[in-house]
């Protein structure tokens, strides 16, 4: 994970660190590897769709992906938190909206909004009002979301790598 520097960083570990343990606690582990990888794709298709020849580096498109996924998993079911909890998930959210339009030409504003849209459609799709979050143990689908994703997080940092080795070749 490339970032700007050591500030970008922290904040950036920072806020995967606090979100990522929410998203695991709230859906499993194989549902954060899922979020993790699926906000990756999602965030780096808007900024190469939208913004084709600006460099990004950082991991906001992810921490927007896993904020969009507990923004919809924790309003579709409101009843496992207070109120206050989504509360402080609207404040990050209001945040990262404040530094995206105060002027930073460096903020990739198009991977916060393809990862955030990216964890939202996974939990609205993953984990419906209908579908109970509380399930006693692990899934065999769990299990199987995990490992996908875990090997295609794998599989496009071998990609990433080779595309580098490529271009100095």
């Amino acid at each position: 994970f490339l970032h700007g520097n050591l500030i970008h960083f922290i904040l950036n570990m920072s806020a995967l660190w606090y979100l990522g343990r929410r998203v695991e606690i709230l859906a499993r582990w194989p549902h954060l590897a899922a979020a993790f990888f699926l906000s990756i794709i999602g965030a780096g298709w808007a900024t190469v769709s939208w913004l084709p020849n600006q460099t990004s580096v950082g991991v906001s498109g992810v921490v927007c992906g896993l904020l969009g996924f507990l923004l919809v998993f924790e309003t579709l079911h409101r009843s496992l938190l207070p109120r206050s909890a989504r509360r402080r998930l609207a404040g990050i959210l209001v945040s990262l909206i404040v530094i995206g339009t105060l002027g930073f030409k460096f903020v990739d504003n198009a991977a916060h909004l393809g990862g955030l849209v990216t964890g939202a459609i996974y939990a609205f799709v993953v984990f419906p009002r209908s579908l109970s979050p509380h399930r006693p143990m692990i899934l065999k689908r769990d299990l199987a979301i995990g490992v996908v994703g875990i090997f295609l997080i794998g599989a496009s940092a071998i990609g990433a790598i080779l595309m580098m080795v490529i271009r100095v070749l």
